[in-house]
């Protein structure tokens, strides 16, 4: 029954046979290659930038600013952790760098595919994707910042929560005015 209708409303037709599956292989189903051509110019930047005006702009900042932030932190917790560590935490024991080098860097990792969300967010062309992709990176950052305020230390929820859900606040009131 169901095959049915959905060939009548496909078709127009009530008969399953004449019904046409399109083939994977089909060149109209195939996606055009952008070619040079279909590169944004100058005149369709500033427009895509002006959609919703000073607001758009200074949440696109911030979002830049917090991808920024988790590329440093990424940096930081790979690569200088038994460098830079024990200035910057300098309540702990010097002698505990050395042993959690490997948890660090893993705990990089995770930062470095929050600034890739969040930058990539930066590069997404429409304007609702955008806003929905940067919202939910900064959401898994707010929530990476509300966990590392309940185990490590409070300043984390001033590092990472507060801005991320300002950041939030400035993206949606943007959306909600350009309506």
């Amino acid at each position: 029954m169901v095959a049915t209708e959905l060939n009548v409303l496909l078709v127009g037709e009530k008969h399953p046979a004449k019904v046409a599956t399109p083939s994977i292989y089909d060149a109209d189903m195939m996606p055009s290659t952008p070619s040079r051509a279909d590169a944004p110019d100058h005149e369709e930047i500033s427009t895509w930038l002006s959609k919703g005006s000073n607001m758009r702009l200074a949440a696109l900042s911030l979002v830049a600013l917090i991808g920024a932030l988790h590329s440093y932190i990424a940096w930081f917790e790979i690569f200088a952790w038994e460098s830079r560590g024990p200035q910057v935490f300098s309540s702990l024991d010097a002698g505990l760098f050395p042993k959690t080098v490997a948890m660090a860097a893993n705990q990089g990792i995770y930062n470095a595919f929050l600034a890739a969300g969040l930058f990539w967010s930066l590069l997404i062309k429409d304007q609702r994707w955008q806003i929905k992709n940067a919202t939910c990176f900064l959401i898994f950052v707010c929530a990476a910042g509300v966990f590392g305020a309940a185990t490590v230390t409070m300043k984390t929820l001033y590092i990472q929560t507060v801005p991320a859900l300002i950041t939030l606040a400035i993206l949606h009131l943007n959306r909600l005015k350009s309506r």
